[in-house]
């Protein structure tokens, strides 16, 4: 019994430590590019993380948004990414910090949490309804129109 569980955390160590990252990176890209949602960043890897620089996000021709740094850290039954300094170029918002999370206890959602200038955000993305639901406490005057409101507060909402 030793040994299986000796192998096994082995196995995994080896699958996470030499997995080719930038390939999930790319196979995202890839994704994206089929809602013509296109995001360029300048890569580099350590054995457990896959670091994104100089980040940019476009909606055909529309740049939507560019960010200074990010990480995706893939433990494969865990992933976490953050995302920093994200500056949208709807307006004059930004976003500190963003982070989302991925478990395999629930496959099809991605929990989403962070700061920005207009108030601190909690949400999620629904893979299988194809919906954002990203929950602004205490958002600014200027960005309330943006925002639908029901019993829990103000929301933004998309679907994809």
């Amino acid at each position: 019994m030793k040994k299986v569980l000796v192998a096994s955390l082995g196995l995994y160590f080896g699958i996470l430590f030499f997995m080719p990252k930038d390939s999930l990176f790319f196979t995202l890209q890839k994704e994206l590019a089929k809602k013509n949602i296109f995001l360029t960043a300048q890569t580099s890897l350590t054995p457990s993380t896959l670091n994104l620089d100089e980040m940019k996000l476009y909606y055909g021709k529309l740049d939507i948004a560019t960010a200074k740094t990010g990480a995706i850290y893939p433990f494969l039954f865990l992933n976490i990414a953050h995302i920093d300094d994200i500056n949208l170029s709807l307006g004059n918002y930004t976003i500190d910090r963003v982070s989302a999370l991925h478990t395999l206890l629930h496959p099809l959602k991605i929990s989403l949490s962070g700061k920005s200038n207009f108030g601190s955000l909690d949400g999620a993305i629904d893979l299988a309804r194809h919906e954002l639901k990203l929950y602004v406490e205490s958002p600014t005057p200027d960005i309330k129109p943006y925002l639908r409101k029901d019993t829990q507060g103000y929301y933004f909402y998309a679907k994809f």
